[in-house]
């Protein structure tokens, strides 16, 4: 039987990792393969504090695990939770005891934290995925916290009228704003379950040329001078590739009706099976009371933008029971979904508490899909 060495990732690891995961893709509705070149880490540091492990046999990497740390709203209070994702495993091991090791040192790594909930993401369909959470490793019983629909919006390849009748300016915000973006995405973030709470590094751009775009583009909306909404878009390219390795009927013949589509406007950017999708992300949507119309002016211009800019897709997660879903009405879309669970673990100075779940099960969840 082949030794197993489970330990935590280095980047002298990156070459491994990168290997694992173009040979592990997500199996679901629609299958996808995601990339993490040039550096398998970038997407971890993304997402937050914490670590990365690896299970290596014969020298060579055959599963990863990580554990992120994000501080989010709980019952409208900013708290410390854990997030589990990047389970990879080699096709060649599909025995129980690779998964056993690498979860072992990862749970002795978060019996060290002062955190005793941890959330996890699953694409709906993911069978290998699910039996795994329900064997209940080294944790108590997972429970849902329901279902996100995670749409993929085509762009727009002309500029809409605007859906709130030209109330609203809308404009890249400036460093200086920032603040003030913050602030508005705290106020609303607060009414949700798990919404990341915002401090502005994540928002502010970087030195840049001025040909070239920054990663994330914070969008405002304002209204008598105030800022009422926000929306960013994020351009994930140099952190995540990803590619669509099998679709449904439905998927697949919508393709085929974009590609026809080429035709008639031949800057229109059709996603192509085996290709890297060129995507936007959207993330941190905000709006003052009284001003949804806004976000949806802010998604009307992102999709128009997205369309000049070459790209396939524009994307964002809201949950089933989020009434932030209006912003999507009548975009056209196609979503897949996925399960976000949840689980209560202690730690060194923290109990497990099970009414903490409950908690935020009779709230709104939230997840940024971006980083996922």
């Amino acid at each position: 039987m082949p030794m197993i060495t489970v330990r935590e990732a280095e980047q002298a690891d990156n070459p491994g990792l990168l290997a694992l995961t173009r040979a592990t893709p997500m199996d679901g509705r629609v299958s996808i393969r995601i990339d993490r070149d040039p550096d398998f880490f970038a997407l971890v540091r993304l997402r937050g504090r914490g670590k990365t492990f690896v299970a290596i046999v014969d020298g060579r990497i055959v599963a990863c695990f990580s554990v992120t740390y994000r501080t989010v709203f709980v019952n409208a209070q900013p708290r410390t939770i854990g997030h589990m994702g990047d389970l990879k495993l080699d096709p060649r091991h599909r025995g129980q005891r690779v998964l056993f090791r690498i979860l072992r040192a990862a749970f002795d790594y978060m019996d060290t934290q002062d955190v005793n909930m941890y959330a996890c993401v699953a694409a709906r369909g993911n069978e290998r995925v699910m039996s795994l959470l329900r064997s209940r490793l080294f944790l108590p019983e997972w429970r849902s916290a329901g279902n996100f629909r995670v749409y993929q919006m085509l762009p727009a390849f002309f500029r809409r009228r605007d859906p709130a009748g030209g109330r609203y300016a809308i404009a890249l915000a400036g460093n200086s704003e920032i603040a003030a973006v913050c602030d508005l995405c705290n106020g609303f973030n607060a009414s949700y379950q798990l919404a990341p709470v915002l401090d502005g590094t994540a928002l502010r751009a970087p030195e840049t040329p001025p040909s070239v775009q920054p990663p994330c583009r914070v969008f405002t909306a304002r209204h008598d001078g105030a800022i009422v909404a926000t929306l960013s878009a994020l351009d994930l390219a140099n952190v995540k590739q990803i590619y669509v390795a099998g679709v449904s009927s439905p998927m697949r013949f919508l393709l085929r009706a974009l590609g026809a589509a080429r035709r008639f406007i031949p800057r229109l950017a059709v996603p192509q099976m085996g290709a890297p999708l060129k995507a936007l992300f959207l993330r941190n949507a905000a709006y003052a009371p009284g001003h949804g119309e806004a976000l949806r002016a802010l998604l009307a211009h992102i999709r128009h933008l997205a369309f000049r800019e070459g790209y396939s897709l524009v994307t964002i997660g809201i949950h089933e029971h989020d009434p932030l879903g209006f912003m999507v009405s009548g975009v056209p879309r196609y979503a897949f979904q996925s399960t976000l669970l949840l689980a209560t673990r202690p730690g060194p100075n923290i109990a497990r508490d099970p009414a903490l779940i409950d908690s935020v099960l009779g709230g709104i969840p939230a997840e940024d899909f971006s980083v996922a």
